[in-house]
C-alpha cells in the first residue's frame, strides 16, 4: 500500500490546492479506505480479532449488497510491532465505507480511520 499512499495523499493535496476538500476529492477515485485497526501485546489475539472483524463485515457487506465493498485482510501493519504491541489491520475499500462501518461497530479499543492520511 505504500505506492498507493503516497499516490493518494498527491491527489488529495493537489485537489486542496485547488479548494477541493478531500470528502470531494474521493469521489474523484470513486471509492475510499478505512483502516481498522488493534494492538495488542499478544499476537494471535490481535489477529485472532481482526479476523472476527472480517468475517462480520464481509458478512454485513453481503446482506447490505454492497458490491462495490471490498474488505482487505487482516494482516500486519507496516509497523507491525511497536512499543511492545503486536499492530493488524483491515481495510475496508468502498464508495462510502462509514455505511458498512454503522452496520459493524468495532469494539473499544479499536482505531477507525475514514479516509486514512497514512496507511503506516
Amino acid at each position: 500500500f505504500g505506492l498507493a499512499n503516497v499516490l493518494y495523499a498527491n491527489v488529495v493535496e493537489m485537489e486542496r490546492e485547488r479548494g477541493i476538500d478531500s470528502a470531494e476529492a474521493i469521489t474523484y477515485f470513486g471509492w475510499t479506505l478505512a483502516l481498522q485497526s488493534v494492538q495488542d501485546p499478544d499476537e494471535a489475539s490481535a489477529r485472532d480479532r481482526l479476523d472476527a472483524a472480517r468475517i462480520a463485515l464481509r458478512q454485513a457487506t453481503a446482506n447490505l449488497a454492497l458490491a462495490a465493498t471490498e474488505v482487505l485482510g487482516p494482516t500486519t501493519a507496516f509497523f507491525s510491532r511497536l512499543d511492545g504491541r503486536y499492530r493488524w489491520q483491515v481495510i475496508v475499500r468502498a464508495p462510502d465505507p462509514t455505511r458498512l462501518l454503522r452496520e459493524v461497530a468495532p469494539p473499544s479499543p479499536w482505531v477507525v480511520d475514514v479516509d486514512p492520511v497514512s496507511m503506516l
